[in-house]
């Protein structure tokens, strides 16, 4: 995500980030993820956690307004999407089974270590 834009852009950066972890496999393989957190060098960049506030606010209105089922020809329910973190819950993101690593460099700069330590990590 870019850093110094999450203000503006958390609705839809929440929206990219809901149709990844709601995907099936992506949840049933527990397959892990990295929120890089790109621009961090600019002053008005937001912390990695700044941004995984934004993130989890935005991904909890997404999910509330989310119909997880449509209504089929015969009246039965049928299932598109896994529903994200606990029901009667407010979302946060420990709440779902993927490993999740918030990480935060530029691309510019060159620092991107983090996302090479996580391709290490979790390749290996």
């Amino acid at each position: 995500v870019d850093s110094s834009e999450i203000r503006d852009h958390a609705r839809r950066d929440a929206e990219i980030l809901h149709d990844v972890l709601t995907h099936g496999s992506i949840m049933k393989e527990k397959i892990p993820l990295l929120i890089f957190c790109n621009k961090s060098d600019l002053i008005a960049s937001s912390s990695p956690d700044a941004v995984k506030t934004y993130l989890e606010r935005e991904l909890q209105l997404i999910r509330s307004s989310a119909v997880n089922a449509v209504e089929t020809a015969g009246g039965t329910k049928q299932k598109q999407r896994e529903f994200l973190g606990f029901e009667e819950e407010v979302f946060r993101f420990d709440h779902i089974p993927n490993k999740l690593t918030f990480a935060s460099g530029s691309v510019v700069k060159g620092n991107v270590d983090p996302v090479q330590e996580f391709m290490a990590e979790t390749t290996a």
